[in-house]
C-alpha cells in the first residue's frame, strides 16, 4: 500500500486508483494516470511514493538504522586502535613486514597505516 503525494499548485488532486504489481512501477503508473486525468504531459507531474509500513516493520528498520550507525562508529574506533597498534609496534623497532605478520596484513598496508596515506583510516 502506498500514498501518492502530487504537487501541482494549479489543480486539485483527482482520485486515481493505480494498481502496480511492483512498488517500483507505482510512481510511473501513477504519473501517467494523473497526467491523463488532468490533460498534461507525464513529465509535468511529480509523484512521491511514501510506503506505509506496519508498525513492527518500521521498528525493525529504525533499530537497524541505529545499529548501522553504531557499527560505523565502532569501525572508526577500531581502525584508530589498529593504527595506534601499528604505530606502537613501529616505535618498538619492528619492521613493516614483522608488524604486518603480527597484525595479519601486508607490509604495504602497515606503511599506509603508519603514514596515514591511501585511506589509512580503514584498517582491514
Amino acid at each position: 500500500m502506498c500514498r501518492l503525494s502530487v504537487r501541482w499548485p494549479w489543480a486539485s488532486q483527482p482520485r486515481i486508483d493505480v494498481h502496480a504489481r511492483l512498488l517500483s512501477q507505482a510512481a510511473r503508473l501513477a504519473r501517467h494516470a494523473l497526467a491523463s486525468a488532468v490533460g498534461v504531459q507525464p513529465a509535468r507531474v511529480t509523484v512521491h511514493l511514501h510506503p506505509v509500513l506496519p508498525h513492527q516493520v518500521q521498528e525493525h528498520l529504525t533499530r537497524a538504522f541505529r545499529l548501522r550507525q553504531a557499527s560505523a562508529t565502532c569501525t572508526r574506533r577500531a581502525a584508530a586502535e589498529y593504527r595506534a597498534a601499528a604505530q606502537r609496534l613501529a616505535d618498538y623497532g619492528l619492521s613493516l613486514r614483522d608488524i604486518g605478520t603480527v597484525l595479519g596484513i601486508s607490509h604495504q598496508r602497515v606503511h599506509q597505516l603508519i603514514t596515514g596515506s591511501a585511506n589509512g583510516g580503514d584498517a582491514r
